[in-house]
Parts: structure tokens; C-alpha cells; sequence
């Protein structure tokens, strides 16, 4: 599964990064507030992070390596307004990408992070995320 992702990505474009390390992808694991979706955590055995455009989207999204996953989390105070949900995600003007505890992406702009009722549906499942990257 690594190599295939790894290849498919790479051809559509996405940016990438070397794969994330065992002891980095157990520390997050055990970090998360939740069960993070196994097609989350394929993409980082596969690509620790990395970018590209979000095909039928017209935006870019900005994956977090692993290791940063949780200060990034914490530092935009998601883990005290929305502790059901992990921002994995940025589109580098001031989105964010996020988990929620059903594995849905959601979406919010900086400002919003305190107002988790207006974090809007973007994936319904993390593989059609992946499904759009490039």
C-alpha cells in the first residue's frame, strides 16, 4: 500500500515528504484524542506530510508532519474549544483542516477554531480527501 500511495501521489504532483518513522506515528497515535482513520494513517507511512492542490477544490492543503501534529493542534487551542476533533491540515492562508471523532474532514478558518458548530463538512471519509490530493 505504501509504495502504490507513495507512486500515485507523486504522479499526480503532491509534494512529498519520506515516510514517517515508527516511534513519530506511535507518539501521535497515542497523543490523539480519538482513533485516527486508518487511510490517515497510510498516508503517513506512505508520506509524512506534504502538499499540493486539492483537485476540484481550487484551494491547496499543507499536510502536517506527524511529529507536529499535536503542537499545531494545541497551539491554535482546538483541544479546548473542539476536543472532539484534531487539526491534521492547513491551506497555508489560514484554514484548517480537521478530524472529527467519526473520521469526517472538517474545515474552519483560524478565527473559527472557537466556534466548533461552524466547522464545515469537507470529506465525508479521509480516503476521498486522499482521492483529491494533486
Amino acid at each position: 500500500m505504501r509504495g502504490r500511495l507513495r507512486a500515485e501521489l507523486e504522479g499526480r504532483g503532491f509534494r512529498l515528504r519520506d515516510p514517517v518513522g515508527d516511534f513519530a506515528l506511535l507518539r501521535l497515535i497515542q497523543a490523539a484524542p480519538f482513533a485516527l482513520p486508518a487511510g490517515y494513517l497510510d498516508l503517513l507511512r506512505a508520506t509524512n506530510g506534504g502538499s499540493g492542490a486539492l483537485r476540484g477544490q481550487g484551494r491547496h492543503i499543507y499536510l502536517t508532519a506527524a511529529e507536529q501534529v499535536m503542537s499545531e493542534h494545541e497551539s491554535w487551542g482546538v483541544h479546548e474549544h473542539a476536543p472532539d476533533h484534531l487539526l491534521f491540515a492547513s491551506d497555508g492562508e489560514g484554514g484548517f483542516f480537521m478530524f472529527d471523532e467519526a473520521g469526517r474532514v472538517r474545515c474552519c478558518k483560524s478565527t473559527e477554531v472557537a466556534a466548533p458548530a461552524r466547522f464545515a463538512l469537507a470529506f465525508e471519509r479521509f480516503e476521498e480527501l486522499i482521492a483529491a490530493l494533486g
